[in-house]
């Protein structure tokens, strides 16, 4: 799970969930109103130290994260 990110000069699209740098699922953005409502991915038999989530905006601009 991770929290909402914030959009710089284009709206956020969507969230890119990655494994090892491949693209493993897709989560659609929309505004997260409370902080106890997180963007869920449920990952099932996955290295989950090699786990990315990269925020994709509407222009295609890319901003990766880690999970640690």
């Amino acid at each position: 799970s991770w929290h909402m990110a914030f959009a710089g000069d284009y709206p956020i699209s969507h969230y890119e969930v990655l494994n090892n740098g491949i693209r493993i699922g897709e989560v659609k953005h929309k505004p997260q109103t409370q902080k106890k409502k997180p963007f869920v991915y449920v990952v099932e038999d996955r290295d989950l130290s090699a786990l990315e989530v990269t925020t994709v905006d509407e222009a295609g601009n890319r901003a990766s994260a880690k999970f640690v």
